[in-house]
């Protein structure tokens, strides 16, 4: 019986520390997201926002396989589409955010501001959806 509970709290705390890393990198790409708002017309900062667009890559990358909360809280008929759809979402920003880097790289700062606009428009959508409520 002991090993029965071990076990369950041992789920509840992974799942609890899953969801909270979910978060807590999804707040991380915000910020970066944001600096790179404030300074991808500045062409002195392109190396610096090409960085952080390659750190908004890498938590893509964590984040894909993670359930948002929001979707764990829908029928679970529905979870299985919804959740091929986020990750269909993740997928096209991740890509549009290496497209970012080397737009940066490249210093072509107006192909980066459209590409920007682009994972704007893309995350704003997923977050209507299915980011986490606090």
């Amino acid at each position: 019986m002991r090993s029965i509970i071990s076990l369950f709290l041992i789920l509840v705390f992974s799942f609890s520390a899953s969801a909270g890393l979910m978060k807590q990198h999804m707040k991380e790409m915000g910020r970066h997201f944001k600096k790179i708002s404030s300074t991808m017309r500045d062409t002195s900062q392109n190396e610096a926002n090409a960085a952080l667009a390659a750190q908004i890559v890498v938590l893509l990358s964590e984040v894909y396989t993670e359930v948002p909360d929001t979707i764990l809280e829908l029928p679970e008929e529905r979870q299985a589409e919804a959740f091929a759809h986020y990750q269909d979402l993740t997928q096209q920003v991740y890509n549009l955010g290496q497209q970012l880097e080397q737009a940066f790289l490249a210093n072509d700062n107006n192909l980066a501001v459209q590409i920007y606009k682009q994972m704007k428009n893309i995350m704003e959508d997923g977050h209507d959806k299915y980011e986490p409520q606090d």
